[in-house]
């Protein structure tokens, strides 16, 4: 983008091979270009993104009907998790059998439906615990086909050098989940009474009362 894409040297036939393969996790790699355990250690990201979602939706006093719609985003990461995990196995699929963008959006489209229902349901939530809710609904779904996209068009617009994959793809994905995980443990560690959580302070009690 600073040369005016004009680029200097040529690109190495290894290079050339590199921006012709496929799409990086959650898409399946070309046998040739698999790094060993890369897949593995996504699903593991992916399965500790929903878990945070659960586990945040576990630990509120919110109506029964309300966790189980919000409980939607994390399940549906979860499932996605296993289809992937089990794709990563099978040495009969190839990058030409991807994973549907359709079922890739179903995470970002269950969150909108939590969240839709976590405010109609639940009027007494507080700033703090929507910002808590919008941080970990935005990490937890940063495999969907949504957060995908952007992705790719914002590496394009720095680079055209490719065919398939924009260089350091997939770097948007992982500080999401670093910064989602940072805002989430600092909210954690600085709490403050929660109406919609079952986490509240114990009252201060003078000693002499």
């Amino acid at each position: 983008m600073v040369r005016a894409y004009k680029y200097a040297p040529d690109f190495s036939d290894a290079c050339l091979r590199r921006m012709d393969g496929s799409l990086p996790f959650p898409f399946l790699p070309e046998a040739a270009q698999r790094t060993p355990w890369a897949s593995e250690l996504g699903v593991v990201a992916m399965s500790l993104a929903a878990a945070a979602w659960l586990l945040l939706v576990v630990g509120t006093s919110w109506s029964l009907r309300t966790k189980l719609v919000a409980a939607l985003p994390g399940l549906t990461t979860l499932a996605l998790a296993a289809a992937l995990a089990l794709a990563t196995v099978d040495p009969g699929l190839s990058a030409d059998d991807d994973v549907s963008m359709w079922i890739l959006l179903t995470p970002e489209v269950a969150a909108l439906a939590a969240i839709a229902a976590i405010l109609a349901w639940q009027p007494e939530l507080d700033e703090r615990t929507l910002a808590r809710v919008l941080v970990v609904a935005w990490g937890t779904t940063a495999f969907g086909a949504v957060h995908l996209v952007v992705e790719y068009a914002f590496m394009l617009a720095f680079s055209d050098a490719n065919w398939d994959t924009p260089p350091l793809t997939g770097s948007v994905t992982v500080a999401t989940l670093v910064v989602a995980a940072v805002l989430t443990l600092r909210m954690a560690l600085h709490p403050s009474p929660v109406p919609g959580s079952t986490n509240h302070p114990s009252p201060a009690v003078h000693p002499y009362s």
